[in-house]
């Protein structure tokens, strides 16, 4: 589980969160599967679920490892003196779904900032 399946780099520290992730969907799916075969088919469409979340904090650890882009920059200044910029990106280390909507896109990123008045 966890590891096994997609490992990512700890800067992010999504580590625990994604095997506890892990762990809830995969115990849910075995319960869930009765007395059925555990065939590649179950083991496809269990991962998938998994992913489903767990793509977006491997999203978020992969990108933490470049350097940041200018709206990325942007976004932290802002964060020192909007707290309402700085909470959402805070969420993004506990619920990293929201990050793939507005922090990887400049464009968006930027209108956001702008809608909050940075």
């Amino acid at each position: 589980m966890g590891d096994a399946a997609v490992t990512n780099d700890p800067v992010a520290g999504q580590g625990a969160n994604m095997a506890a992730h892990a762990a809830a969907v995969y115990e849910r799916r075995i319960l869930d599967h009765g007395d059925r075969p555990f065939d590649e088919e179950f083991l496809r469409a269990t991962f998938a679920e998994y992913w489903e979340k767990a793509r977006h904090a491997t999203r978020l650890s992969n990108d933490l490892l470049a350097p940041p882009p200018d709206h990325v920059l942007a976004t932290l200044e802002a964060a020192q003196t909007v707290p309402e910029v700085a909470h959402r990106f805070a969420r993004i280390f506990s619920d990293p779904a929201d990050y793939a909507s507005w922090l990887t896109d400049a464009e968006i990123a930027m209108s956001y900032l702008a809608s909050k008045g940075a």
